[in-house]
């Protein structure tokens, strides 16, 4: 079996909106077919028909920012009209938000919001099985909005780390770099909500590493390091099993 991941987008917050590039996102694939998108902001479904035929069946949000859930209900308005049965997974505090406020709009439908996925909610420490002996575990980041980055494990090896959207965490570091490969957000100028590249230097040069640690969510600014390699649009990485 064939494990890899396609990086969508490597964009900020404002990526999109001010510099037409896409939000930061990835694909879990299996076989070289997806199995999941992880993340689903602007200019991430454009970009996943750039590689993909068909539109995602299975999503993974991190949190409820418009970079990455901005383009959640026009997806699932979509898929329903093409009778596709999407499965939206989410760490339950993320669910109720998306619910609650990104995916109000859908209710003008005169449908249930019911009608338009199933909601697969997750807490710490639960692991979902996907397809193929894989597992996701939801694992928290350091954010202002409340938001989970994954564990993805191939049988109890933990295989991808993700930090989706964080501040400098430790913690948050040490979970994911027990698998083999990482994707880490930090931006030139860190802040709560995204640590710096500088601070993740620090913290790797603490440690003895050789994971596959790629760099996301810098948006054009890029500062390179001998600990991690930069992440572009369209790039595909292979993942030991």
């Amino acid at each position: 079996m064939k494990v890899s991941l396609k990086i969508l987008g490597v964009g900020g917050g404002s990526a999109k909106v001010l510099n037409n590039q896409c939000s930061t996102a990835w694909v879990l694939m299996v076989n070289d077919s997806p199995v999941l998108l992880f993340d689903l902001g602007l200019g991430v479904t454009y970009q996943y028909k750039n590689y993909f035929s068909g539109l995602p069946a299975q999503l993974y949000i991190s949190h409820n920012h418009t970079d990455h859930a901005g383009e959640l209900p026009v997806l699932l308005a979509i898929q329903k009209a093409n009778k596709v049965n999407t499965n939206l997974i989410s760490h339950t505090i993320v669910m109720d938000k998306l619910v609650r406020h990104r995916l109000d709009e859908l209710r003008s439908t005169g449908n249930s919001l019911g009608e338009f996925c199933n909601y697969i909610h997750l807490t710490d420490g639960q692991r979902h099985a996907l397809d193929n002996n894989l597992f996701l575990e939801p694992i928290g980041a350091k954010h202002a909005e409340t938001c989970y980055g994954a564990i993805i494990y191939y049988g109890e090896q933990p295989i991808i780390g993700w930090s989706a959207d964080s501040g400098f965490s430790e913690e948050l570091y040490d979970k994911i770099l027990q698998a083999s490969v990482c994707l880490v957000d930090a931006r030139t100028s860190g802040n709560p909500d995204h640590a710096s590249f500088q601070e993740f230097n620090n913290y790797l040069k603490s440690k003895e590493t050789h994971r596959n640690i790629i760099m996301v969510g810098y948006g054009e600014d890029f500062t390179p390091s001998p600990y991690y390699q930069k992440g572009f649009p369209g790039q595909e990485i292979l993942i030991d099993l």
